[in-house]
């Protein structure tokens, strides 16, 4: 089983991410190739898809559990399927990852903004927390 996430959204804030999986985990800066991130309509969060000669920035986070996944998989809801990707980051040239990408049944919710994590952080992160107990 793959133990890698790739993030580009709002768990590359590291206390999100700590209180979706329950525990503290590092980082790391990584690119997937061939996606393009983009807000999604309606909300304060991105979905990915696939775009060839396009790049997504986020982070690698190594060793997440079953558990964790089972988490993982419950806060991306429906809306995301998990799949198995290929990143580049500092520590090899690439790895093979498990990252959140838009289900086919709701690409058309994708719109052409960016979506920028500092927005994100300052906007809306304190009401993701307030979702977790502590």
């Amino acid at each position: 089983m793959i133990d890698c996430l790739f993030a580009y959204g709002t768990l590359r804030a590291p206390e999100l991410l700590q209180s979706v999986i329950g525990r503290r985990i590092e980082g790391n800066p990584a690119v997937l190739e061939g996606y393009i991130c983009r807000q999604v309509r309606h909300a304060d969060y991105p979905a990915i898809t696939q775009r060839t000669g396009s790049s997504t920035q986020g982070s690698v986070y190594w060793g997440i559990d079953a558990p964790a996944w089972r988490r993982l998989d419950a806060f991306e809801s429906n809306l995301y399927e998990r799949s198995v990707v290929e990143i580049s980051h500092a520590d090899a040239a690439s790895a093979m990852a498990y990252t959140y990408v838009i289900a086919d049944a709701y690409k058309n919710r994708l719109t052409d903004e960016v979506w920028v994590l500092e927005h994100f952080r300052l906007s809306h992160l304190n009401r993701y927390l307030s979702q977790f107990p502590s």
